[in-house]
């Protein structure tokens, strides 16, 4: 009963684990940086058309 309560504790403890470590931060899109300079009045309206232009869009 003893190593039946051991082996579930440990197989609670990796599969927490593994879902830490597993999970990636989202990483902002070059759009979405441009956006945000945009938005807080770093870069002005025809720099942020050429930028969004030169990305695609």
């Amino acid at each position: 009963m003893l190593i039946l309560l051991i082996l579930v504790g440990v197989f609670i403890y990796f599969m927490v684990r593994s879902d830490k470590s597993g999970i990636k931060t989202h990483e902002p899109s070059a759009l979405d940086v441009v956006n945000r300079r945009y938005a807080k009045g770093e870069i002005d309206r025809e720099t942020y058309l050429e930028l969004r232009k030169d990305l695609g869009y």
